[in-house]
């Protein structure tokens, strides 16, 4: 009640009103961490309240307070001190003894507040390329450049740059690959940078895939089927990698004759893994080919030499196949 009178600006006695603040933060420096939002909520309420804002960014720098409290309390900071809580969540993501989770919560905390610009993205570039940085908290880095509605030059190149990289971990180069086509847009930079990678072929073959799934996302729907369907007909390349080359061409809904006779071949082929088979028949329904590829699906789904992974997904395809169809 009393720090909902100080939310709604009733007048109290300035002791008071350090009183109930001060209490609100002890509890939030000192109790369970389940017990602490409880207060976090109710501080919520003094939107641009210097006392509190104050309190709550000194809780934010302590390193003996839960990571996750002093991302919470910096949060709130922000709303009475924007540019200091910046700085103490993006000196809490450059700190190299933190997780790939922490890492990901300062981020998302960031850009709830709407803080996307430079400062956040030369921080994630740093991640994404620092190799002595914990190898999920680089993945994280990359990962949440996807989540920015504009992306600047700098990160852009940056991560392109990764992808192409030959002596960067081929874990990196796939994310950052397939991050790029969430960027948007028609830099020519990318395009033929992606273009290059997904056509190369001593590039390993998930970033080529990655790749040539990046450009579909890009509008270059033609020159990724392409590559996708090449790529799913390579019996030199990985299962995994024709299977995942195979759900790419039905995610992109390209449904030119060649893809759909390639895929329809591929879904057939009892020499072809069964896993293939299925994503190949999957994707044919994506592009509408209904009723061949729920005939290929029931069959997977009911061929006991089949594995039980691979018959469960057909099955559950083929529902939703015939779910779609009504």
């Amino acid at each position: 009640m009393a720090t909902r009178i100080l939310g709604d600006k009733v007048d109290v006695a300035d002791d008071l009103h350090k009183q109930v603040v001060s209490a609100l933060l002890e509890i939030a420096y000192t109790a369970p961490l389940w017990e602490r939002y409880d207060a976090f909520t109710a501080l919520s309420w003094l939107a641009g309240d210097s006392y509190a804002a104050g309190g709550l960014l000194a809780l934010a720098k302590d390193e003996k307070v839960h990571d996750e409290a002093r991302i919470e309390a910096a949060a709130l900071g922000m709303m009475g001190r924007p540019e200091e809580a910046d700085e103490i969540l993006l000196a809490l993501a450059r700190d190299e003894k933190k997780n790939y989770k922490i890492i990901g919560s300062v981020f998302f905390t960031l850009f709830q507040m709407g803080h996307v610009g430079e400062k956040v993205q030369n921080v994630l570039l740093y991640l994404a390329k620092d190799e002595k940085m914990d190898f999920e908290v680089r993945l994280t880095a990359i990962l949440m450049t996807g989540l920015l509605s504009a992306v600047g030059e700098k990160l852009r190149d940056g991560i392109l740059a990764l992808a192409q990289d030959a002596k960067v971990d081929k874990m990196v180069r796939r994310f950052a690959a397939s991050v790029l086509g969430q960027f948007g847009g028609s830099d020519k930079k990318v395009l033929d940078g992606l273009l290059a990678l997904a056509q190369d072929t001593k590039v390993d073959n998930r970033v080529r895939s990655n790749a040539a799934s990046a450009l579909g996302k890009l509008d270059q729907t033609g020159k990724a089927a392409e590559i996708l369907l090449t790529l799913a007909q390579d019996t030199k390349v990985t299962d995994e990698v024709r299977g995942s080359a195979a759900y790419f061409l039905g995610q992109l809904g390209n449904s030119d004759k060649k893809v759909v006779d390639g895929l329809l071949a591929l879904a057939q082929d009892t020499k072809v893994d069964s896993r293939v088979r299925s994503e190949a028949a999957s994707a044919l329904g994506k592009l509408g080919r209904i009723e061949e590829a729920v005939e290929m699906l029931l069959a997977l789904a009911q061929d006991i030499k089949v594995a039980d992974e691979v018959r469960d997904n057909a099955y559950h395809a083929f529902k939703r196949l015939m779910g779609s169809s009504k």
